[in-house]
């Protein structure tokens, strides 16, 4: 499946049945801060229909994506949370956010081995004053820990 095809599939998570419009930068602002809000609430799947429409005008706002992973994320739906996070990680290349949050969804679902590799890749984009430089290895600590 393409790329696009990709983008395409997530329509009917975000209650679209029909080609989608494009939307003025007001009203992407306005969904953006609903959908935000509704995240800050606690509610986490109707944020994440919200990111995907948002997604689904936009595939290149990296912001759209990291709401979108966090959201499945805070559901636990680990596996939904991973595919965004992965598609941030290239949007944002550098930047080792993305990378983290996967190590803990991978950890949350038990795959250790596969949570070390992701901290391994956020630690090579984190300096070490980024704020997330002391999780990393506080994480990693803790996988290391458990015997793994």
């Amino acid at each position: 499946m393409s790329y696009l095809e990709e983008i395409k599939a997530l329509s009917p998570f975000a209650g679209q049945t029909e080609e989608l419009k494009p939307l003025e930068s007001e009203e992407i602002e306005a969904l953006y801060a609903a959908a935000y809000g509704l995240y800050e609430g606690g509610n986490f799947p109707k944020a994440a229909g919200l990111f995907t429409h948002l997604i689904l005008n936009d595939p290149f706002q990296s912001r759209f994506w990291k709401g979108l992973a966090s959201s499945h994320q805070q559901e636990r739906q680990f596996e939904a949370a991973l595919h965004a996070w992965a598609i941030l990680s290239l949007l944002e290349n550098h930047q080792p956010d993305a990378h983290f949050h996967a190590a803990e969804c991978l950890l949350s679902d038990g795959k250790e081995e596969d949570a070390l590799k992701a901290l391994q890749l956020a630690k090579t984009h984190c300096s070490e004053s980024h704020h997330l430089a002391s999780p990393i290895s506080t994480l990693e600590q803790r996988i290391g820990s458990d015997g793994h």
